[in-house]
């Protein structure tokens, strides 16, 4: 696109002083003004995992030290953690840290063995649920908290080696190891609910790298709208008694979630 720049005299002529190509599909940055950092990471190692999480870490004297700083709401959350496969990122058998806000930083040991909240059918556990929740044990521990101009900042800290060997990945530093992550809403009881973002493709790293930092600002100007829920349905008719009730696709926030207010597991009926 070729932008002319003029002058005008008395509106009686113009010339041209020159112009500039503006290539098409140009990449912007945002506005500075709409940028903020981490600010106080002492941390040697940092990774974008999305535009609104980062993860930063450090290995030292027999533990593992990590920040998560997100772009979350106080009804949010945000996860990291060992994937529950050696060869893909997973999330059935992941060993995560959900962390979130409730007037100060909160910080969980989570196992997950299914895409579900965690929930008791006969004398079984299981779903996405605290390692105390299953027998095991909290081996992470809140360090540092922080939030500011919309940003949540948690560091926390685990041994390499816990106790716990039912529900904790031992860490080894040298070894590659894929990782899964996660963003999504709390439930009324301050639960996690069905995640609204998420590692798509595998993500592996090695916390023994040497040491490097792969993280910008984060643009607090994002807009993060939510959609228009689908119109509800209404029953009505005094000959309607009869009704026929499918479980299904929950909709998301143009669905089940949009329509209550109320999180759901993908799920509805």
């Amino acid at each position: 696109m070729k932008n002319p720049i003029y002058h005008n005299t008395f509106f009686l002529d113009s010339q041209s002083y020159g112009y500039v190509l503006v290539p098409a599909n140009l990449n912007i940055p945002p506005s500075l003004g709409s940028l903020v950092g981490i600010g106080y990471s002492r941390l040697p190692n940092c990774e974008r995992l999305h535009q609104r999480l980062q993860v930063s870490w450090e290995v030292f004297g027999g533990y593992l030290t990590i920040q998560l700083a997100g772009l979350i709401d106080e009804d949010e959350y945000m996860a990291f953690g060992y994937s529950g496969s050696n060869n893909a990122s997973t999330m059935i058998g992941a060993d995560v840290a959900i962390a979130w806000w409730d007037g100060l930083g909160k910080v969980e040991d989570y196992y997950i063995t299914a895409k579900a909240p965690c929930s008791t059918i006969g004398t079984v556990k299981g779903g996405v649920c605290t390692d105390a929740m299953l027998g095991g044990i909290n081996d992470v521990q809140a360090l540092e908290t922080k939030r500011e101009n919309g940003l949540t900042i948690i560091s926390y800290q685990r041994p390499l080696k816990t106790t716990d060997v039912s529900f904790d990945r031992m860490i080894v530093p040298e070894e590659l190891i894929y990782i899964v992550w996660a963003i999504g809403p709390l439930d009324t009881q301050r639960q996690p609910s069905k995640h609204s973002l998420y590692s798509r493709s595998d993500r592996s790293l090695r916390f023994s790298r040497p040491n490097e930092k792969n993280c910008d600002k984060f643009d607090t100007g994002v807009v993060r709208n939510r959609p228009t829920p689908w119109p509800g349905i209404k029953l009505s008719g005094e000959n309607s008694r009869s009704f026929v009730a499918q479980i299904g696709p929950s909709g998301g926030a143009k669905g089940y979630e949009g329509l209550t207010g109320f999180h759901s597991w993908g799920l509805a009926w």
